[in-house]
């Protein structure tokens, strides 16, 4: 027997039904019995509430009314679909900050277009990102039934859940209440509708696609919907079933985390399913989003941001979205930090949201995620703010060459650097009548992962130049690099010999050749001891080979204690490339893609991926100093003539 429940309370279990929420917690929300609810779900007549099945049918159907055509909607409601922040304040009591509405005015200029467009959009945690998605969504939705889209996550939990607030979103019939707080500190507003009441049903009479996992809307005029998509499908990368579909619009909320960044390995095969599952769900005209903030300089985010057409133009948009826009900031340095010239204070919850023209402050939520929270993460680890609260790669100060020392133009300092690129230079290509040029290969080989090999021309500095040049970074002259190989090899790859034909071939032969097809000699190949070293000196024909080709094989040797030492450790290279003494070649596209695994390592290091390039570079400035013996000073320190004539007295 059903329990007698007061007519008061079954009303407020269907307005809790109505709003969007399930049988189970609407009842425990009403304060009604499992078995009580059950009874009435299943229309039941000896159930309590039995006078509101009429009421309830029409609500499980969506509604008497069917979906509003556009060209009978009220005004308020078509001008809401142009008008976002109007969208979400009427239907979803949310008030819009600057950079959501920059963000979906990108999205919508990108979806017009005829091609395939993949976005990235990096903004601080906590600034709304979860809720402007769904909202973002939805509006979608109601711009256009026919939208065929994917709520996708790292885990199909989370794609569920988000999935299910969107459908309760279509499913509610009456207008939302926010959070009273938020109500009262003026950042939401008392709903004015529900998008039921303004736009129409959303769920099906005959809900037969309406699930956890998808559903499909009503469409205007009885028009079906293609029966292979649904309107939404949620989609989690650790399900077990492959996505067979296709969609115009893919949202990839949170695929990137710390769980699945915590590996080099673990990288690699979330990138590899990125490209081969994900990427290829799209369909032509379609948009990808993925929107988060960053975790690390080598996360899914980079990964995307590298990716390049053929012409060498990014494949993905960037949108980023920094905590705080230090550009903008209108604060006046000084012991708080916080005040302008007009004494408004910059950095207060109450100040002016960062905009996008600049009109406005210089945090992206400065209620959300304020001034003082920024100050604490920066305070704590400034790697961290850099990365997760500024969308940055890395902080410039935690990385072993800055980006703007290779590029050229004002650091992190304050200073004008010269830059590290020779964009009329090829590979293999020099300046003409440089000074007796020392020709060096290092290597640092790996028996599982990536060899690294640098090709490099280094030209002496001259007299003034050393008698200029601090004592305690190493030669000054210019490393001009030829040639990077970044690629899975074998110890014989690199030098093996023939002993049918008494040739000598791979890698260190071909490089003694293309030395001298432009003039120079190699003299020098530094290879790790650690590994193959001992596997080249160990073959009587490696040590035959360097006296018939003039090269010596100098051992390097990787420890902990000299891989961090001040004077000896990998540091030691980053002088060369903050004052341009490194040169790249950067002429032509090919070019670049080649020399890119270094410029890439040594800019992430130690955050990066890899190391192989990093290390071999390091083997060059580490032994650089016994290589190119500098000649005797020019002016050496003169004695005083009365010392000359005691020795000259001593000697006789």
């Amino acid at each position: 027997m059903s329990r007698t429940v007061a007519p008061e309370v079954w009303k407020l279990y269907l307005k809790f039904r109505g709003i969007g929420y399930a049988p189970g917690e609407s009842a425990k929300r009403a304060g009604i019995a499992p078995a009580t609810m059950r009874l009435f779900e299943a229309r039941d007549p000896r159930s309590s509430g039995a006078f509101l099945f009429p009421e309830a049918d029409g609500q499980r159907g969506g509604g008497a009314s069917g979906p509003i055509p556009l060209k009978s909607l009220s005004t308020i409601a078509a001008a809401s679909l142009e008008d976002l922040a109007l969208f979400r304040r009427r239907y979803m009591g949310n008030e819009s900050t600057p950079w959501q509405l920059d963000a979906a005015k990108v999205v919508l200029e990108l979806l017009a277009t005829d091609d395939k467009e993949f976005v990235v959009m990096n903004m601080a945690p906590g600034s709304g990102k979860t809720t402007f998605v769904h909202d973002l969504n939805a509006w979608m939705t109601c711009r256009d039934r026919s939208v065929r889209g994917l709520m996708a996550s790292d885990s199909s939990k989370m794609a569920v859940r988000m999935m299910g607030r969107l459908r309760r979103t279509f499913e509610r019939r009456f207008a939302v209440k926010p959070d009273s707080d938020l109500v009262r500190r003026g950042k939401a507003v008392d709903a004015k509708a529900s998008l039921w009441q303004d736009f129409g049903r959303f769920k099906p009479e005959a809900a037969d696609r309406w699930s956890r996992e998808e559903f499909t809307v009503e469409q205007h005029d009885g028009a079906p919907i293609d029966e292979k998509e649904a309107t939404w499908t949620a989609y989690g990368r650790d399900t077990a079933e492959n996505l067979g579909m296709r969609y115009r619009f893919c949202v990839w909320d949170d695929v990137v985390n710390t769980k699945n960044m915590r590996t080099s390995d673990m990288r690699q095969t979330v990138e590899n399913w990125w490209e081969t599952e994900a990427e290829a769900r799209l369909d032509p005209g379609g948009l990808l989003l993925v929107p988060g903030q960053r975790i690390s300089s080598q996360d899914l985010y980079r990964h995307c941001l590298n990716m390049r057409g053929e012409d060498e133009r990014p494949k993905y948009t960037h949108i980023v979205y920094p905590a705080h826009s230090d550009q903008d900031c209108k604060a006046v340095p000084g012991p708080d930090g916080r005040l302008g010239f007009d004494g408004v204070d910059y950095h207060a919850p109450s100040a002016p949201a960062w905009r996008p023209d600049g009109t406005g402050g210089c945090l992206l939520d400065p209620f959300r995620v304020t001034w003082r929270e920024l100050q604490a993460v920066r305070k704590s680890s400034e790697s961290r703010y850099r990365t997760v609260y500024q969308q940055e790669d890395a902080s410039p100060e935690g990385v072993l060459v800055e980006r703007v020392w290779v590029d050229g133009g004002v650091g992190s300092d304050g200073a004008l650097h010269p830059g590290c690129r020779d964009d009329w230079r090829g590979l293999w290509e020099l300046p003409k009548d440089l000074s007796a040029p020392l020709g060096i290969v290092t290597v640092d080989p790996s028996p599982t992962k990536m060899w690294a090999i640098q090709s490099w021309a280094y030209v002496a500095p001259t007299r003034e130049e050393i008698r200029a040049a601090p004592k305690d970074e190493g030669p000054v002259g210019l490393r001009y690099l030829l040639d990077v190989i970044n690629e899975q090899m074998s110890g014989d790859q690199l030098l093996d010999y023939n002993v049918d034909t008494h040739d000598y071939y791979g890698v260190l032969e071909d490089l003694v050749n293309t030395y001298k097809s432009v003039g120079l000699r190699l003299s020098y190949v530094v290879v790790e001891i650690n590994a193959a070293q001992r596997f080249l000196l160990q073959h009587h024909y490696v040590r035959r080979w360097c006296g018939l080709r003039g090269v010596e094989i100098v051992p390097h040797s990787t420890h902990q204690w000299n891989k961090t030492d001040e004077l000896i450790g990998i540091d030691i290279i980053k002088p060369h490339w903050k004052y341009g003494r490194v040169r790249l070649p950067n002429k032509g596209i090919a070019t670049r893609n080649r020399i890119h695994p270094l410029v890439e390592q040594v800019t992430t290091w130690p955050e990066g991926r890899y190391d192989d390039q990093p290390m071999a570079n390091w083997f060059l400035e580490n032994k650089l100093p016994s290589l190119a013996r500098p000649e005797a000073d020019p002016h050496p320190a003169r004695r005083p003539s009365w010392i000359k004539r005691k020795a000259l007295v001593g000697a006789s």
